[in-house]
């Protein structure tokens, strides 16, 4: 149970630890991986969520108003904002969720941000998983 919660802890850290480290943590702890994965993705989606609302209730305060406006007209009329789960390999998806709950005008928050949000968590663990158990026994093989 204790391994269980350092994952989730090692998860939803996004200065140390990660998605990456979180599912190479399930190799080297020797973890079940079918509900290590579970876990991973479900935490990751619950607290992109929570960090998408936070980002939402601080827009409503005017701290970022003037660079949110020319970000905004951009987003809007380029539909950047699937775009941005592309780049959750190299940022992650909480920041990404932060950055897209400043944006104001959203029609639909199914489509822009849910959708996006647990098919790139789902395919980038699975992804990870792979890398990193490899990764992981060729290195212990090697050594």
């Amino acid at each position: 149970m204790l391994d269980y919660l350092i994952l989730i802890l090692i998860n939803i850290n996004p200065f140390f630890g990660g998605k990456f480290l979180a599912v190479a943590y399930i190799t080297v702890a020797k973890l079940n991986p079918f509900i290590s994965i579970l876990l991973v993705i479900i935490s990751e989606i619950l607290i992109c969520t929570l960090i998408f609302y936070f980002a939402q209730y601080l827009r409503k305060f005017n701290f970022f108003k003037k660079k949110l406006n020319k970000v905004n007209s951009k987003w809007v009329k380029n539909g950047a904002y699937i775009g941005f789960f592309a780049g959750q390999f190299f940022v992650g998806t909480l920041f990404v969720s932060l950055v897209l709950g400043l944006v104001e005008n959203r029609r639909n928050d199914i489509l822009f941000f849910y959708v996006p949000l647990i098919a790139s968590t789902i395919c980038y663990t699975l992804i990870y998983y792979y890398l990193s158990s490899h990764g992981i026994n060729l290195m212990k093989n090697w050594l």
